[in-house]
């Protein structure tokens, strides 16, 4: 509850203490009343809640609990009355009309007219004589209340409001279970006045006096916030509500666990921080050391007062004196020693409130609230704040039981602080808390001091440890530490590293750390392995592992991140290298929930096994991973060589009846198994020859290598020789001058971004490599690599009796005795119940690096979610609210035959089910044959839960009253972007790129005209661009204006721009989405068609269908025109089928019809826009498979935009074919790229690192 306070000037101090003995007021009501006085024509003292009930509730009768409460609480009967000034405290015997009721359910929007009915409501201020509180039950629609409920502080404090809210709900259950009689009164706020009074003629209340005046012996001098000084002249407050996520706050909760920081309860702890954080604030925003704030602390000693009603409370100030030595964990410290303190002395805190020279005028609150119900549905709380206080800046940081992010609700003073500034201190904070949350040993130096010079919110920047400015400036403390600096610095090259910092943090990569070991090996004469780093990454850490293990005491399973409890751990084998770092950049990017753990390679610090082969490696693994996991099922994975292992690994379990219900193959080719033929014969020529065994093995390597490197020629080298010469030449032959120019720049601006991508983790010294690109200097790691390696190749894998899911780069491997030209590299003649295939940008060193580990690792979480136990869902659906109507019961039926989905409940959203177009589609006609009224596609958008779509058939008809302009998301400030449809003609596909892009830009769509049947449909791109034109006026009538389109909607918005810029507006940003250009020649072509048609009589239809057929045949290759003519159609790649071909299976309906005349009608106005030039810059998101359709697919890197557009053209590429770009993940990463385009029209783009799409095999 927001709690205030005035500061008095001292002669107020004689007055207070005469009207106190005089009054039967509490001190704590008497400074409440003294400051409404001051101020009695605004709300000074007041806490607001508005509690939402989703339910079906009866006013009448609720209103009936209410007066029922009123006449058991004697706090809210009480009203204060001046008897010859004195004010004295009377409770009334009844009080008439408690509750309002307000029905605001016929508004076009009761939300907002809720809102603002409560905002002028709660500006209005209490009658000290007649009434303290002000409540009213708003109704917003049969199933939706609000509960407004207003009190003034003289009567209720933070938390007797839950205390009101549990009696009045219990008073509505007993009149709805038809008990009319009264309960037993309240506990009376008299009995705590009477104690009060007693404290202040007790020894305790004369002990405290002492401590307090021994403690508060400075005076407050006004604090110069941000460098200046204010005078305050009026009362006005502006609120900012700050959240930190569920991620700070959990780091947090946390922290306030750890030894030195939990003390005595949680709830402690956690306001210790808190305090000290705001401390900390203030510190650096003023620059001053001695600190003091009033805080609200509840007087409730026994169960009796912790259930009565009223103002049951104590301000109580908290000092603080700050060193330039502090630390964030040094102030907590001083905070807890604070708080002991106001724990045993708080009562006496009020009476210290008037001494308004002692105590700054700053307030910090931190409250929890609990989870309320109503007919066990979950109730919002928002509180709601009058905008007027005393304060220069107070903070109330609140907790709700059912959130998982703290809020903090920073309150400025408008005297004190202009808007500017009152967001610069909110971004100064979230500075603070990331500050502390790195690390809670961080000097408070180390913070940006504010007070020195004003700053901008966007100027206030998180402290982050960075390899140019490292966070940490802990200097070494004995030689060791020393030594291990310099080493560390002489690697990174990074000059005053800390013994702190992180290696990770400081840019370290691989081969650095495989440097850097070397050189610890030859000072210290001990062998680390590189997995050292995922436990000791600092290096404080790293001279006590120096310190306490010998070479023999390390484990074989190393633990890279714990994850949560009762998760299936994720067991992956590292390469032959033995690299653990690499499993570790994939494990980050993983899931931090997902346990993860990999596996030392034999003979690192341990002696060597016995015979170097696949099958005793795998033994060697066996024994500690069931000493982590006994029992199956297993999730089990490994990368190059190490997925050979995890194969072996995975059949020896299997051999033991253990499940296997995840095995995870990381870019590893298969040999075939028909080379056990070979070594067979290998082995009979041995004997024959009398050759050794090593001979032997040697001899089988250098045919196997032979047969490999073949094979790889013959089927993928040389066809892929030629077809890339053939490209170059038919590129050669069709492009122009100005194209060839356009072509060389994209293919610059290409390089530019990949190298400057990847240039760190790429770059490397001129040092030895492995067969596979790594680098090994360490001679003992090459060592094992040579054994692991020669290991793998030795292997012949046998059947597997389950599914193999197999994650392969697309560039594959830079050897050709590990290259394999089979699509699924040869495990597809090996698993029995076939191979699930994802693909990653780049070769096979690229996916264990940045940015493509990222992709990798989300591929790789997506399929271990499907593995965890139920447990631990990815994502919890909303309570479950059952049918109530016959009408809803028959929807429910509907989605889940549609959608697949058990359980649906009515309030269960249709996009969280994974509803998508196709199935809109179908759950549309299956209502109309049900009721007869036919949806509109976009119904969708505003109705997308069961309950709200039967809410819309009852109100609906046929008429087609939306416009083609569909608000898809309407909040934010940025201007908004506008995006127009797909050949289908609905904006359903861009909801969950909506959702993707955030609140901050408004997002429209356009869908096509006549998609209902009630409006003949537009059949040219420049007549939808100018209608669209005309839509998007109503909503902004002038630039700059945004735009994109999908697939044919590329080329509608593209026209949209250019008739912008003929009318003299400007187009801050136009997005093309995988739309090619028609080439600007076609104008001849359709001339002389024109000219053709006029002259043979030929119709505008006929016409239109003769220059698509030329169009066509122009479009592809003369091979290509050749095939069709000897009646070979050209293969497309296997791509999915427009979305508008998916329809179920079917009896067709009326909905079907017209989505297949819009489709056809949008198709053929694309095939015959020709674009003219337009002036400006276009941003192009392009696919890397294409359309999979001939007639659209071009090899062109601009997609023939260069023809036409004047401007740069930027271009961002996504992986997967042209449909996949509006379906996950491949929408994730399309989302991520238009956010960054917008953010910035004119930067070029960055490489895409989301995940790529999963392919079935």
């Amino acid at each position: 509850m927001s709690q205030q306070r005035t500061v008095t000037s001292s002669s107020h101090t004689d007055i207070s203490s005469d009207l106190y003995s005089r009054s039967n007021l509490t001190r704590l009501q008497l400074l409440y009343w003294i400051g409404q006085k001051l101020r009695a024509d605004v709300p000074m003292f007041t806490g607001t809640l508005a509690f939402t009930f989703s339910g079906p509730l009866d006013p009448v009768v609720f209103q009936q609990a209410f007066q029922m409460f009123l006449a058991r609480s004697d706090a809210f009967r009480t009203v204060i009355v001046e008897e010859d000034g004195v004010p004295q405290r009377y409770v009334l015997p009844e009080m008439p009309d408690g509750l309002l009721l307000v029905d605001l359910s016929g508004e076009v929007d009761p939300e907002a007219a809720a809102k603002a009915w409560m905002e002028e409501r709660i500006k209005r201020p209490f009658s000290l004589e007649t009434r303290l509180f002000d409540t009213a039950l708003i109704r917003l629609n049969p199933k939706r209340h609000i509960w407004y409920l207003n009190q003034h502080h003289l009567i209720t404090d933070a938390g007797s409001t839950f205390l009101v809210y549990d009696d009045v709900l219990a008073c509505y259950a007993r009149l709805q279970s038809g008990e009319s009689s009264l309960p037993p009164p309240l506990a009376p706020f008299e009995a705590y006045a009477e104690y009060e009074l007693a404290y202040r003629k007790s020894p305790q209340h004369t002990r405290s006096a002492t401590y307090w005046q021994k403690k508060l012996t400075k005076t407050a001098e006004p604090l110069p916030f941000l460098g200046k000084t204010a005078t305050k002249k009026s009362v006005n407050v502006h609120r900012i509500t700050y959240k930190p996520g569920a991620e700070r706050t959990r780091q947090l909760k946390e922290i306030t666990t750890r030894e030195g920081i939990f003390s005595l309860t949680t709830e402690l702890s956690t306001y210790n921080v808190l305090a000290a954080l705001y401390f900390a604030l203030l510190h650096r925003l003023t620059g001053q050391e001695y600190l003091t704030f009033l805080s609200p602390v509840h007087n409730r000693p026994t169960l009796a007062f912790r259930q009565t009603i009223g103002a049951l409370m104590e301000l109580c100030p908290v000092q603080i004196t700050i060193t330039e030595n502090d630390t964030f964990l040094t102030l907590i410290q001083k905070m807890q020693k604070e708080s002991r303190g106001m724990m045993r002395h708080y009562q006496y805190g009020t009476s210290l409130v008037a001494h308004g020279n002692k105590v700054h005028d700053l307030m910090f609150n931190y409250h929890q609230r609990p989870l309320l119900t109503f007919a066990d549905q979950p109730v919002d709380q928002e509180m709601l704040h009058p905008g007027f206080g005393s304060d220069s800046l107070a903070l109330h940081v609140h907790e709700f039981a059912d959130r998982d992010s703290l809020e903090f609700y920073f309150d400025f003073h408008e005297d004190v602080f202009s808007p500017t500034e009152q967001e610069t201190i909110v971004a100064a904070f979230e500075t603070v808390l990331d500050g502390f949350l790195a690390d809670e040993m961080m000097p408070l130096s180390a913070l940006p001091a504010w007070w020195g010079k004003k700053q901008s919110a966007a100027n206030v920047v998180t402290p982050q440890k960075t390899a140019d400015s490292p966070r940490d400036c802990t200097i070494p403390h004995d030689m060791l530490e020393f030594q291990l600096r310099q080493i560390w610095e002489n690697i990174l090259g990074i000059q005053g590293i800390g013994v702190r910092d992180s290696f990770f943090d400081l840019g370290g990569s691989s081969w650095q750390a495989m440097r850097l070991f070397l050189e610890i090996e030859k000072l210290t004469g001990h062998y680390l392995p590189l997995s050292t780093l995922l436990e000791a990454n600092t290096i404080e850490s790293l001279a006590n592992i120096l310190r306490e293990k010998a070479d023999d005491q390390w484990s074989t399973l190393v633990v890279i991140q714990k994850g949560e409890e009762g998760k299936r751990p994720f067991f992956c084998i590292p390469g032959a290298g033995g690299n653990g770092l690499a499993i570790a950049r994939i494990a980050q990017n993983i899931s931090p929930d997902q346990p993860v753990y990999t596996f030392l390679i034999p003979g690192l610090v341990e002696e060597e096994i016995d015979t170097w082969s696949i099958k005793d490696i795998a033994a060697y693994y066996l024994k500690p991973l069931r000493k982590v996991q006994p029992h199956g099922p297993y999730l089990i994975g490994g990368y190059s060589a190490g997925a050979i292992v995890a194969f072996e690994l995975a059949q020896q379990l299997t051999a033991m009846g253990e499940t296997i219900e995840f095995l995870a193959i990381i870019d590893a080719p298969a040999q075939s198994p028909y080379f056990r033929y070979l070594r067979a014969g290998t082995r009979r020529l041995g004997r024959l020859l009398r050759l050794s065994d090593i001979q032997e093995e040697n001899l089988f390597l250098a045919i196997r290598d032979r047969l490999f490197r073949a094979n790889y020629l013959l089927r993928r080298g040389i066809p892929d020789f030629v077809q890339k010469w053939q490209g170059r030449w038919r590129r050669f032959r069709q492009r122009s001058g100005g194209m060839e120019v356009a072509h060389k720049a994209h293919l610059r601006q290409q390089l530019r971004i990949t190298n400057s991508e990847t240039a760190e983790s790429d770059t490397a010294p001129p040092i030895k490599t492995d067969a596979y690109g790594s680098q090994l200097e360490d001679q003992r790691m090459r060592r094992i690599f040579e054994k692991n390696d020669r290991a793998v190749r030795l292997y012949i894998p046998q059947p597997y009796p389950g599914r193999i899911t197999l994650f392969k780069s697309i560039q594959g491997y830079k050897r050709g005795t590990v290259r394999s030209p089979d699509r699924l590299l040869g495990w597809g003649k090996i698993a029995r119940q076939g191979v699930e295939m994802f693909e990653v940008p780049g070769n096979h060193m690229d996916i264990v690096r940045e940015p493509y580990v990222r992709i990798l690792g989300q591929q790789l979480r997506q399929c271990l979610v499907r593995y965890q136990p139920p447990s631990s869902p990815a994502k919890q659906r909303p309570t479950f609210v059952p049918a109530q109507t016959v009408l809803q019961m028959q929807l429910k039926q509907i989605w889940e035959s549609v959608l697949g989905v058990s359980n649906i409940g009515i309030r269960d959203n249709f996009f969280d089910l994974g509803g998508t177009s196709r199935q809109a589609l179908a759950i549309f006609d299956r209502i109309a044959q049900l009721t007869g009224k036919n949806l509109p596609l976009t119904t969708m958008l505003a109705a997308n839960t069961i309950e709200q779509l039967a809410a819309s058939l009852e109100t609906t008809n046929s008429s087609e009253a939306d416009s083609a302009l569909v608000p898809i998301q309407v909040m934010g400030d940025e201007p908004p972007l506008f995006c127009v449809h797909g050949g289908g003609g609905h904006v359903l596909i861009y909801v969950r790129l909506a959702q993707l892009l955030g609140t901050k830009r408004p997002f429209y769509a356009f869908r096509s005209v006549g998609l209902n049947g009630e409006a003949p449909p537009l059949r040219t791109v420049e007549e939808m661009a100018a209608h669209y034109i005309q839509l998007m006026r109503t909503r902004q009538p002038q630039g700059p204006y945004y735009l994109a389109g999908y697939s044919m909607g590329g080329v509608v918005a593209f026209e949209m721009a250019r008739q912008l810029q003929a009318q003299g507006e400007k187009v801050a940003f136009l997005g093309i989405i995988d739309t090619p250009a028609q080439s600007p020649r076609l104008h001849y072509v359709r001339w002389i068609i024109e000219k053709l048609g006029t002259r043979l009589r030929l119709s505008p239809q006929k016409r239109a269908r003769l220059f698509i057929q030329v169009r066509n045949r122009l479009w592809l290759s003369p091979a290509k025109n050749l095939k069709q003519l000897w009646g070979k159609r050209p293969s497309s790649s296997a791509t999915p089928a427009p979305l508008i071909s998916n329809l179920p299976n079917r009896s067709q309906t009326e909905q079907d019809r017209l989505i297949q005349q819009i489709t056809r009608i949008n198709n053929t106005a694309f095939y015959l826009y020709i674009p003219r030039p337009y002036n400006g810059p276009l941003t192009l998101f392009k696919s890397t498979e294409g359309y999979g359709d001939i007639y659209r697919d071009t090899s062109n890197p601009l997609m023939g935009w260069e023809k036409v557009v004047r401007g740069p053209i930027y271009t961002y590429t996504i992986p997967g074919n042209h449909h996949d770009l509006m379906r996950p993940p491949g929408i994730e990463i399309l989302a991520e790229q238009i956010r960054a385009a917008l953010t910035n029209p004119d930067a070029p783009p960055l490489i895409s690192t989301p995940p790529f799409r999963p392919v079935s095999a």
